[in-house]
């Protein structure tokens, strides 16, 4: 039999409510990195409400020891805390990729120093030389 959330061990139910916390603050990263980019702007509203979304379920188990104490109370606690894990890993996945994938971009963009860059890498000096057929 699959244990559900709200019969699996406190051990188990701290674990994955510090694990959706954890969620919860790389989805704020993910968020906050893409709106202050220019490129992903368009991906801000999906990982605003996937921000949400998450944020909700943490809240949501968090609460679960002082606010729900009924049989029937919240449909969450129902699910088998595997599916929990499962979820849980695949949203970490996801913004992991994309947090990476937008790291990756900026770090290949041109900033605003990028010419005073290159010429300070350049050679102290440069020689121009001009062949020997153009001498005779």
């Amino acid at each position: 039999m699959i244990k559900t959330f709200e019969n699996c061990s406190p051990e188990y139910q701290i674990t994955i409510v510090c694990f959706f916390i954890f969620l919860t603050l790389l989805c704020m990263i993910l968020v906050i990195y893409e709106g202050t980019g220019k490129r992903q702007r368009k991906m801000l509203l999906p990982d605003s409400v996937l921000l949400i979304v998450i944020f909700l379920i943490t809240a949501v188990l968090c609460v679960w020891q002082w606010a729900f104490y009924e049989e029937d109370s919240m449909i969450l606690f129902k699910i088998p805390y595997v599916i929990l894990i499962v979820i849980g890993i695949g949203v970490f996945l996801y913004v992991g990729l994309k947090i990476f994938g937008i790291y990756k971009y900026r770090k290949s963009c041109l900033r605003e120093n990028a010419v005073q860059e290159s010429l300070d890498n350049l050679p102290s000096g440069i020689v121009f030389l001009m062949g020997t057929e153009c001498l005779n």
